[in-house]
């Protein structure tokens, strides 16, 4: 998979600071990043229209040879994930669950 990347894609720019902290964490690493400008902001859209852009951007990144895909839009983190993983045979990852999982662990009840 050394010839494999890393897809990344967000509603617009903002997930360029994804890529930045994955540059940091893994040097070396390819990565191809999507940033669906048409359409932004996708918080205004609704859940059909927001499914519909996230697995046309995962279209688009499949013309890459993919090893892993990560959702930089906490929208289509939030509606589309469970969709794309059923599409994909690669991890996905999302922005939403790393966050409440930090929350957590530093919550007084850890919920």
């Amino acid at each position: 998979m050394k010839n494999s990347y890393i897809g990344i894609y967000d509603s617009g720019i903002g997930g360029l600071s994804v890529v930045s902290h994955l540059i940091e964490a893994m040097p070396g690493e390819n990565i191809v990043f999507l940033a669906d400008n048409k359409h932004m902001p996708y918080g205004s859209k609704n859940k059909e229209e927001i499914l519909s852009y996230s697995l046309n951007n995962v279209e688009i990144l499949q013309r890459y040879p993919l090893k892993a895909i990560i959702i930089a839009c906490n929208t289509s983190d939030s509606i589309a994930s469970e969709a794309i993983r059923e599409k994909v045979s690669i991890p996905v990852f999302g922005v939403i669950d790393p966050v409440v999982d930090q929350v957590c662990q530093i919550s007084r009840n850890h919920r």
